[in-house]
């Protein structure tokens, strides 16, 4: 059979799959040691990594059993290379203009309950859940067609909530694809005139670059991720409401630069320093979160320096206000008891460490988040807190603060 050029479909697959690859094998160590695990030779996932070719199914399968990732991880890229095959062969010519299947009361429902799992899933009489969601709008998503205007600020919308969701899933390889399928929509969306509209394309222009920051930093690779956020700063979207969207883009860059170790502590504060600035003077309604999300990446960001103090003081100023910030919810609490745990770890101040741990263990387990669970297991089962396990009783009382922070929970 001759070979046919690939369609746009197959080129998203496979990008998808190569940078899936790519940040495996970084955690890997190196892909030599991938090829050698996978009995193959080492110009074969050069070739792959630089985008020249696809493995078939057959090598496909040898690969994965060498990457370290869990299980629904290698089925998902298995899944990517297959869907990737069949693409480039069968992806039909466009001749004509599908209709959407869908009922947008059900959207707007939808979109309500995932705003419900966002912020109020910690508590234990929640009637829905992330699952629930995923499976809704995965539904949904294949009944709209983003070939007008609505139709693709739907797309856009849906590709955000089954990215956040699946990523909440721990299903990071099908957040990251859902994110790149996002962007591509919303940037193909012409900014409307009228200021109606005109406000949620400019949302999905730069929310769509940041997510997708997002997604690849979970997949380790931090510099994409940081290269994405400066291209958030330079849209439309981001000139129009800088001050909110300082705080998000600046969260996601202060997470990549925690994972890049070249960057001077430095360009760290500057981040910080800029982006409450522009922040100072916005009115939206979540914008004291993402405050707090800022310094919860920010004491990341220190720590990744060896500033285990400076983490702490970023920290410090919440520990008594979490449950009165405004739309706060599961994911930003674990994010918060989570880095709190990292620095008074890193202090020498373990008993605080072991309080905030099952903490936030307890708020994950509850609101079903399982990527957050796994983050925090690997945490607790690295060598250095498991050399740690019987320290000596921390000296003083001048982190006694947190305390504060178990008080009726």
């Amino acid at each position: 059979m001759p070979r046919s050029r690939p369609g746009p479909n197959a080129l998203l697959l496979q990008d998808v799959a190569v940078d899936l690859l790519a940040g495996a094998t970084s955690a890997h160590g190196d892909k030599g040691r991938v090829a050698h695990e996978a009995g193959l030779h080492q110009p074969v996932i050069s070739r792959i990594l630089s985008r020249n070719g696809m493995p078939s199914q057959l090598t496909a399968k040898r690969i994965a059993r060498s990457l370290p990732v869990r299980h629904t991880e290698r089925q998902f890229w298995l899944w990517l290379v297959k869907e990737y095959w069949h693409a480039r062969f069968t992806e039909p010519v466009q001749t004509f203009t599908p209709q959407n299947r869908f009922n947008y009361d059900e959207f707007v429902e939808l979109r309500q309950r995932h705003m419900t799992v966002q912020y109020t899933a910690r508590r234990t009489d929640r009637s829905t859940s992330y699952t629930s969601v995923y499976h809704e709008a995965l539904d949904m998503i294949h009944r709209v067609q983003p070939n007008n205007e609505s139709g693709s600020r739907v797309y856009a919308y849906l590709c955000s909530i089954l990215n956040d969701t699946a990523q909440e899933l721990g299903r990071k390889g099908e957040a990251l694809l859902w994110a790149r399928r996002g962007r591509i929509v919303a940037q193909q969306i012409e900014i409307p005139k009228d200021e109606e509209t005109r406000e949620i394309a400019l949302l999905n222009q730069v929310n769509s670059l940041r997510t997708e920051a997002a997604a690849l930093h979970e997949i380790k690779l931090d510099k994409i991720a940081h290269g994405l956020c400066e291209q958030a700063k330079l849209t439309e979207g981001f000139r129009s409401d800088p001050g909110y969207w300082s705080l998000q883009v600046t969260r996601d860059q202060l997470k990549a630069l925690a994972c890049i170790p070249r960057f001077r502590l430095s360009t760290a504060e500057g981040y910080v320093m800029t982006a409450r600035r522009l922040a100072a003077n916005s009115t939206h309604p979540a914008i004291e979160m993402l405050d707090m999300l800022l310094a919860c990446a920010a004491s990341e960001a220190y720590l990744a320096y060896g500033k285990p103090r400076m983490a702490l003081a970023e920290l410090r100023p919440w520990l008594n206000r979490l449950e009165a910030i405004p739309m706060i919810g599961p994911v930003h609490l674990v994010q918060f008891h989570k880095m709190w745990w990292e620095s008074q770890f890193a202090i020498g101040h373990y008993d605080e460490a072991v309080h905030a741990l099952n903490h936030a263990r307890t708020i994950a387990t509850t609101a079903g988040l399982h990527n957050a669970l796994a983050k925090l297991e690997d945490l607790s089962e690295s060598p250095k807190v498991l050399a740690a396990d019987s320290p000596p009783p921390p000296c003083g009382g001048g982190e006694s603060a947190g305390q504060n922070l178990w008080t009726g929970t």
